[in-house]
């Protein structure tokens, strides 16, 4: 029986990453049923109970050294976990178990990730050699694919898309959904102001006869920020609680009929279950999909203010059939593009 070993930010739980984990094991199990998983986790227990997939606990260096060395493939399950914008020990971390496993000469498949920003020169030098090393790219969207080339990653590199867009969805037709409006915010370097921006739209949509809920996509961080916000409401709504896995996320998600995120997966999410959004940036990574989703854009953190979020707001119900529409166009592509990651591991499997 082979073994395939999932690398990535599990187990923290962070809905998004979450997701991605049991989509890329629900895609190594379609190519061979018989394969056994585990992936990389900083929380076993949860990984196992809440995703349902065999964790692997990332806390011991002598114990993943020794589980790469037996495992017949890693895979590099989504996300954006090249970068070194928090700082440069998660990337030297993820170079690191790429530069083990192709010493110990395993097949390894970067799939579907986002990618950067590498700002430190040294930085992207290593991930440079490292990444020119490996056996299989596959990216979600064509800023990683420009970032990885304008780097100097020379092999082949397939421009595909978040493989959490093959997760089941229960999309509602737009004229079944209720009045709500979903708000997903994180924590960032923002000014005070920003979050009394959100009370203030979020106040101005209750008035227009919306429902506001609130949805944390990683527990307890995105909780915080959105009680913050809610105490400096006027109005009552919701704070969405206890999700105990992306499924959970989803299932609540459905019932809304517009959804504003800061969390990129928030937004695919959305985007999975057709339903407008407004992007509103703190990544690139929020803008890059924004713009190749052909959703509203409210602007960056930084400027981001209560009339532009009700202006996208208004967009969207002007044109709510076109808008709801456009989106499940776009769910489709980009669902075509991330049913294409099962070749690429296909191809990683039989080579193992």
């Amino acid at each position: 029986m082979k073994n395939v070993f999932i690398c990535g930010y599990y187990g923290f739980k962070n809905m998004g990453d979450e997701a991605l984990l049991k989509s890329v094991a629900t895609l190594i199990k379609q190519v061979n049923p018989s394969v056994s998983i585990e992936a990389l986790s900083y929380n076993v227990k949860y990984t196992e109970e809440s995703i349902g997939v065999t964790g692997f606990s990332r806390k011991s260096m002598l114990q993943l050294v020794r589980r790469i060395w037996t495992t017949d493939c890693v895979i590099f399950g989504g996300g954006s976990l090249l970068q070194d914008v928090t700082s440069s020990k998660s990337l030297l971390y993820y170079l690191g178990i790429i530069v083990l496993a192709k010493l110990f000469r395993k097949p390894v498949g970067i799939i579907a990730n986002g990618f950067g920003p590498i700002s430190k020169e040294r930085n992207q030098a290593m991930v440079r050699w490292v990444l020119n090393k490996v056996d299989a790219i596959s990216v979600r969207d064509e800023g990683a694919l420009e970032s990885m080339r304008a780097m100097g990653v020379e092999r082949d590199i397939q421009l595909t898309s978040d493989i959490t867009f093959l997760m089941e969805e229960d999309a509602k037709p737009f004229e079944e959904r209720e009045k709500i409006i979903g708000i997903s915010l994180r924590p960032w370097r923002f000014h005070d102001e920003f979050l009394s921006e959100i009370a203030s739209f979020a106040d101005a949509m209750v008035a227009e006869g919306y429902e506001i809920r609130f949805y944390p996509m990683k527990q307890p961080d995105d909780e915080v920020v959105s009680q913050d916000v809610m105490n400096r409401m006027e109005h009552e709504c919701r704070l969405i609680r206890g999700a105990k896995n992306p499924e959970d996320i989803l299932k609540h998600m459905s019932e809304c009929s517009i959804f504003v995120g800061m969390r990129l997966h928030g937004l695919i999410f959305a985007t999975n279950l057709g339903i407008p959004s407004i992007a509103i940036e703190y990544d690139p990574k929020v803008a890059s999909f924004a713009k190749e989703a052909e959703i509203y854009n409210a602007g960056h953190v930084d400027v981001v203010t209560a009339s532009k979020l009700i202006e996208g707001v208004k967009n969207i119900d002007s044109h709510l059939e076109v808008v709801t529409k456009k989106t499940l166009q776009k769910r489709a592509e980009f669902k075509e593009k991330a049913a294409l990651n099962k070749k690429i591991i296909e191809l990683l499997i039989n080579r193992s």
